[in-house]
């Protein structure tokens, strides 16, 4: 169960430590068993799952760890000061092994491809929600759903832009997107860049104007709205690294409700 949140209260910031706590980070290892680092996101939705890409399961790795409660990379503790009553509340990261990666038995295999979502099953349940650690809400298939112009949410690290090169942002971020038109995503989209045009399943927004040079490219992560004051997956990430150059690059994603279903199948969640 969710509580009420409401936040995303600027166009694009460093993000609250309690803010979308439902954030996962993919660890992964060589099959010999030699760490790698992290390279995908995902978010968690229930006690024991995280939806992600498909795309995120490598031939030459394996997903050792899920990371849940990420705040700053550096650091294995986070705290927040309440400088009012003059208190500090600190949190600590969480890691779990991995049970399995299902993807959709109909993804096409392409990191931008089709049927581009997966599920990650853990090994033993999370044993409590906090303000640090809990999942976002699944959206209803014929539920409420953001509408084209309206905005979305997007969080993880991410990079930022530099004359020179990209620097790995160390510290959780924020962002808002505006959903564009399928003709308006076809048109920005490259056709040398991309082997198809926006597919049904998918989505695509721009993101909002930032003088920061923020690329947002976290993969398998979020895309999130809120209503009635919780906040519900619309969306996952895909791989658009390379657009990253562009001043403008469409970001697409795979929409969630279209897999609502083949989700509660698969995790046997219940639907509140």
């Amino acid at each position: 169960m969710q509580h009420s949140d409401d936040y995303l209260h600027d166009v694009t910031t460093t993000a609250l430590i309690t803010e979308f706590p439902w954030i996962a980070r993919l660890r992964y290892k060589t099959e010999g068993g030699d760490s790698e680092g992290f390279y995908c996101n995902g978010a968690l939705i229930s006690p024991r799952h995280v939806l992600t890409a498909a795309h995120c399961k490598f031939n030459d790795s394996i997903i050792a760890h899920v990371r849940l409660g990420e705040y700053h990379l550096l650091n294995k503790t986070d705290c927040v000061h309440y400088r009012d009553i003059n208190a500090k509340e600190c949190s600590n990261y969480e890691d779990f092994e991995v049970e399995s990666f299902t993807q959709h038995p109909d993804y096409d295999g392409q990191p931008d491809g089709i049927n581009n979502v997966a599920v990650i099953e853990l090994k033993t349940d999370l044993k409590k929600y906090n303000d640090y650690i809990r999942p976002i809400c699944l959206p209803h298939a014929k539920g409420t759903r953001p509408k084209v112009n309206r905005d979305l949410a997007v969080t993880g690290w991410g990079w930022r832009r530099t004359p020179f090169t990209y620097d790995l942002l160390k510290v959780k971020q924020r962002f808002s997107i505006k959903i564009e038109s399928e003709e308006t995503c076809n048109t920005i989209i490259n056709p040398a860049e991309q082997r198809r045009t926006l597919q049904k399943n998918q989505l695509c927004g721009s993101l909002i104007a930032t003088a920061n040079n923020f690329c947002i490219y976290d993969d398998g992560g979020p895309v999130m709205f809120s209503y009635k004051h919780r906040w519900f997956v619309e969306g996952i990430a895909l791989s658009r690294k390379k657009n990253c150059i562009n001043e403008s690059p469409p970001f697409i994603y795979v929409k969630i409700a279209d897999y609502v279903e083949w989700i509660y199948n698969t995790t046997g969640i219940t639907i509140e």
